[in-house]
């Protein structure tokens, strides 16, 4: 057992403080079980932890944190095998979840987000419907308008989705994107109403990115929109249904790719799905 006392350096940040216990507990795990070792006694010696030693932890760290992120990925492919079997039960949604996340880590890269964030928001995407496996097929699978308490059933997806995910803690970035990316800037929208910045950014990115999939792909009561009348959508939307600076990023990465195809074809969804896994492979 590693101790750091932080009453004893109040000013210490807590970097510094994570470091010293990483120090202190390499120390007692050095010497043997059922042994206490403190940062105070330590600190009292100055050769107790050498410089060698002190990089080894730090390797031994990121290890640890490599490890911890394969692992994580490796649950994502999972539950996202889960996922593209739900999709594969209505032909009308095959592939969603997939073209969701590739437009969301597009909007999330127009925005300029960190490496890390919008790997948050991938992982988000891939998941986002697994809510659903808890919604009866009579209601997921319905060809026509859903009465009031099976809308009801429907909007419960996020919730089923947040309670199968609740109790694993190295996705807790990820929770709040599934939960809420029903919500509504103006507060209108599911399980939690939701309104503007309270609303995390990774679900309002994965709002416009699944609008924008189910708004172009064809469904048992409607037949798809093309891109540009799925963009106007979500451009009249703005400030009411969606946030506009996502909206307005995903206009912007849209327009670049037709400047890249050329403005003299139309525009396609494809096109969209296409550029963005030729970046993804560094193509």
């Amino acid at each position: 057992c590693g101790v750091v006392d932080n009453r004893s350096c109040p000013d210490t940040n807590a970097n510094e403080l994570v470091r010293r216990a990483d120090m202190a507990l390499y120390r007692a795990k050095e010497a043997g079980r059922n042994r206490t070792e403190s940062w105070a006694n330590l600190s009292r010696d100055p050769s107790a932890i050498s410089e060698e030693e002190g990089q080894e932890i730090v390797d031994l760290r990121e290890k640890l944190a490599d490890i911890s992120t394969q692992a994580k990925d490796a649950f994502i492919q999972s539950i996202g095998g889960l996922v593209k079997a739900l999709d594969a039960r209505d032909p009308y949604t095959k592939q969603h979840s997939e073209n969701t996340m590739r437009y969301a880590v597009s909007i999330a890269e127009a925005l300029g987000l960190a490496d890390e964030e919008v790997a948050v928001i991938r992982r988000a995407a891939v998941i986002h419907d697994l809510g659903k496996i808890g919604v009866r097929d009579s209601v997921l699978l319905c060809p026509g308008k859903l009465t009031p308490q099976e809308l009801r059933a429907m909007q419960q997806h996020p919730v089923i989705a947040g309670r199968i995910l609740d109790q694993m803690r190295f996705l807790e970035r990820e929770l709040p994107i599934v939960r809420h990316h029903h919500e509504r800037w103006d507060g209108q929208g599911y399980p939690d109403g939701l309104s503007g910045p309270a609303i995390p950014l990774g679900a309002r990115i994965l709002a416009v990115a699944d609008s924008f999939d189910a708004i172009t792909s064809t469904r048992v009561y409607r037949d798809a929109k093309s891109a540009p009348e799925a963009l106007r959508i979500l451009a009249d939307n703005a400030g009411t249904q969606f946030d506009q600076t996502v909206v307005e990023a995903m206009l912007q990465w849209a327009d670049s790719v037709h400047r890249h195809i050329g403005r003299d074809k139309p525009l396609l969804p494809s096109d969209l799905l296409d550029v963005q896994q030729e970046c993804a492979l560094g193509v």
